[in-house]
């Protein structure tokens, strides 16, 4: 009986090695490490400049699922979420960034884990155009943070309010 477990075993990995081996092989940067992957020179961000958001998202999101452990996961979902945003995918987009903060950040994070929490719930209630909320979040940015360019993220989706996130946030 055991044998037969084992031979299933092997023939499942011997089956999904050899995919994850092929995604790694269509999608060039997925074998970097973070630190390269994620670089101002590389990979979803060339993606982001040339104005390919969605091809971005897809190419983070392949890397989360061939890395079972990353550096900074935090920053790979944040990222995720910008550029589904950037692509209209607002309902994705906001699913992703949910993910990268909690209301422990501004009970227990000091004064840069409440600001990154307002600043989230911020962007979030942008891309869900809820406006009294995001007016609410602004108000509550401690004053002696108010050079922090996330604030200044922040004011310029408010000031142009109207416009798509991609639009709004490239005013800076």
């Amino acid at each position: 009986m055991w044998i037969k477990i084992k031979c299933v075993i092997l023939i499942l990995i011997s089956g999904v090695l050899p995919v994850l081996a092929q995604d790694a092989a269509k999608q060039p940067g997925l074998e970097y490490p973070q630190s390269i992957f994620d670089s101002d020179t590389c990979c979803w961000r060339e993606l982001s400049t040339a104005g390919y958001y969605a091809q971005a998202a897809d190419l983070i999101k392949a890397y989360l699922r061939y890395h079972d452990q990353v550096e900074n996961r935090h920053s790979l979902q944040w990222h995720l979420g910008q550029m589904l945003a950037m692509a209209d995918q607002y309902k994705e987009a906001t699913k992703q960034f949910k993910k990268t903060y909690s209301v422990f950040y501004s009970w227990f994070g000091g004064a840069d884990g409440r600001a990154w929490y307002l600043y989230a719930k911020g962007t979030v209630a942008f891309l869900e155009r809820d406006k009294k909320k995001f007016i609410r979040l602004m108000e509550k940015w401690p004053e002696d943070n108010l050079v922090d360019k996330n604030y200044a993220t922040l004011q310029c989706l408010l000031a142009h309010w109207e416009l798509s996130y991609l639009d709004a946030s490239s005013y800076r």
